[in-house]
């Protein structure tokens, strides 16, 4: 019978965030396991890394950087084979939970059949704002994706209104990516994270997996979480053009394989991409010029 907790956390090039974060819940009593998974980073992270190895903690290392999603899945099945847990957690380094929090998602997990991911509310700490839930996105959705102008005149349809997300628990379609729980059984048995994404849309991916699998996925309200936002990302992709066309690529291979569109929806997907990265350049521009004045 599967017991325990197992927690991955995937570095890139920044030892430092994983190295804090994992001082602040190494002594967690509802965490049995830890995985620190190196994603081939080039600054001697993993070496460094080593050196938090102990009874708790292990510290491996991918062959070859192949994105998030990849990254995690290794560090999942790395507690598969080794410790065989009941439940994962996945987890950004770039984030504070408390046990108690942590404790709650397991205890939902427990007590709920239908469960697919369980999370608490993000507390974004960063100046991007951030949905602590959102729903699917269908076609339309994501040729919006980068129009900034459109979204801010006319809203976000995969937004939920704060009336849906009511209660202790609410039901939500899609939850973040950088923190929550899941049983090892129900995250093999959708295939985890989709490897063929780097970057980005993994969530809407793994929640769109779990709907047809019948799982429901759950926000707990009365519990937070902080999230210092992309801090290893923004380091590691200063650019914001590059982290939009690696998004853009995900977010084409969710349309194509998921949704199913054929090519000229992708050609048109294509064409409001590249219109909203123009828009959002100069929005950019005019915010800074308004800035100065």
């Amino acid at each position: 019978m599967k017991t325990g907790t197992g927690l991955v956390v995937l570095n890139y090039n920044d030892s430092e965030t994983v190295t804090k974060f994992i001082s602040k819940i190494r002594d967690y009593s509802s965490i049995d396991r830890i995985v620190i998974v190196d994603n081939c980073s080039t600054d001697g992270s993993f070496e460094r890394l080593k050196l938090l190895t102990d009874e708790k903690t292990d510290v491996i290392k991918t062959k070859k950087n192949r994105g998030y999603a990849s990254g995690n899945n290794e560090g999942v099945q790395f507690l598969a084979d080794n410790y065989d847990p009941e439940f994962i957690v996945i987890s950004n380094p770039d984030v504070f939970f408390t046990e108690q929090a942590l404790s709650a998602m397991i205890e939902l997990l427990q007590t709920t059949p239908d469960a697919g991911l369980v999370t608490c509310r993000m507390n974004c700490l960063s100046s991007i704002r951030l949905p602590v839930a959102w729903k699917l996105p269908r076609y339309r959705d994501c040729l919006l994706q980068d129009s900034l102008i459109i979204k801010k005149l006319f809203g976000d349809r995969t937004e939920y209104r704060d009336s849906e997300l009511t209660g202790s628990v609410s039901r939500a379609e899609v939850l973040p990516g950088s923190f929550f729980a899941c049983r090892l059984d129900t995250f093999k048995s959708v295939g985890g994270f989709d490897s063929r994404t780097f970057l980005y849309y993994e969530e809407n991916i793994l929640a769109y997996r779990l709907k047809k699998a019948g799982k429901t996925n759950y926000l707990l309200n009365d519990y937070s979480y902080d999230h210092y936002h992309s801090v290893s990302i923004d380091k590691n992709i200063r650019s914001v053009q590059k982290r939009l066309e690696i998004a853009f690529e995900s977010r084409k291979y969710y349309c194509r394989k998921y949704l199913k569109a054929g090519r000229p929806k992708l050609i048109l997907l294509g064409v409001f991409h590249y219109i909203g990265v123009f828009n959002y350049s100069i929005y950019n521009l005019l915010k800074g010029l308004l800035g100065n004045l």
